[in-house]
């Protein structure tokens, strides 16, 4: 891949990311204000949940991205090395932030720690505990150990084949949920919501994106037609007013396969396009390289500033205006302070591997 074709999908991915986390906050802060017009719009801005199938989709892509440039680089992936990376790059972070959430959860419920965290495994509980939004990241560090050793396996087959390998395995999670799961309205937010095994499609789709992308770029170079890339952003946005209509069983059994491939499609679309302007803008710079940290954050700032909004007795948009900002200020302060640090710190003790020439 050249530096041009690298440059140009970087800022266009750097977009996407920044859409899903606006997307994901959006949703939250409406929900939890929760009053006066904002009830009217919760029921619009509800899909801002899929945010993080879309990080999902991002997270597989880029995740098989490093994985194939790797194996192309050097001849074989030292899949150890790569999974220490990976762990190095999200675990402090994550650490420090479940730390920050559990400390008001100690003081107002005097709950004990739940040491399963420190293993993420608590999306696999019937109900989580406390850092709800956490349940995500279980998913992605299961797949960053579980997948190189897939692809591993999968290794000595021509690329087509194992793309037809990863197209298959994401069909696991939908046939999974239907042969398992016996939906009703209003699961509690645990295990049928959030297990790894009913939730990775998006990142097995990610994956098979990339290597469409690395394999067979005439695919994704079609995928980046102007019109290609109309109609899959017509259809995103069509589905915004259609999906609160839509059943709620559909929505649990079909929704994440559905929504992850239109994703996929997405990002292989943008990702051999040329560079959309608004990627190089700087506050959207800003959200993309602080996004896995104001995810970390965000459901923190917003239940403490409900606390003060509440007892000063704000109004719903300036309550919600305050979270907003707030979330957005620490997020970043929280990625340039922890975030910068661990990946400073990774890259001391396992470093980045060299070409091989």
């Amino acid at each position: 891949m050249s530096e041009q074709s690298a440059s140009k999908r970087i800022v266009n991915l750097d977009l996407i990311r920044a859409v899903a986390i606006v997307a994901v906050v959006v949703y939250h802060t409406v929900q939890m204000v929760g009053r006066d017009g904002f009830v009217a719009i919760s029921k619009y801005t509800h899909v801002g949940h899929y945010g993080v199938d879309l990080f999902f989709v991002l997270s597989g892509f880029l995740i098989g991205q490093l994985y194939w440039r790797e194996q192309i680089d050097r001849g074989h992936v030292d899949i150890p090395r790569f999974i220490l990376r990976r762990l190095l790059r999200t675990y402090p972070a994550y650490a420090i932030a479940m730390v920050l959430a559990f400390i008001p959860v100690w003081l107002v419920r005097h709950q004990a720690f739940d040491f399963g965290y420190l293993f993420f495994l608590q999306n696999y509980y019937d109900r989580l505990p406390f850092f709800l939004v956490s349940w995500s990241l279980c998913i992605e560090e299961h797949f960053y150990i579980f997948l190189p050793f897939i692809l591993y396996t999968i290794r000595r087959l021509k690329p087509s084949k194992v793309l037809v390998t990863l197209l298959a395995l994401s069909s696991l999670s939908l046939i999974l949920r239907v042969m398992l799961v016996k939906f009703e309205d209003n699961l509690p937010f645990g295990y049928y919501l959030t297990a790894t095994h009913f939730r990775f499609e998006g990142l097995i789709l990610g994956v098979a994106a990339a290597h469409i992308f690395t394999y067979f770029p005439s695919i994704s170079q079609w995928l980046a037609r102007p019109i290609c890339n109309f109609s899959i952003v017509a259809l995103i946005a069509l589905l915004v007013p259609i999906a609160p209509a839509l059943p709620t069983s559909f929505l649990y059994y079909v929704g994440p396969s559905l929504v992850a491939i239109i994703f996929c499609l997405l990002v292989l679309s943008l990702a051999s396009s040329k560079p959309i302007r608004w990627g190089e803008h700087q506050l959207v710079k800003i959200l993309a390289m602080s996004s896995y940290s104001i995810y970390l954050t965000h459901a923190l700032v917003i239940h403490l500033v409900l606390l003060v909004t509440n007892k000063l007795g704000m109004s719903a948009v300036v309550t919600w205006l305050a979270m907003v900002g707030a979330i957005l200020a620490v997020g970043y302060i929280f990625y340039l302070v922890v975030e910068t640090s661990a990946l400073r710190w990774r890259d001391k003790i396992v470093p980045k591997v060299p070409k091989q020439i």
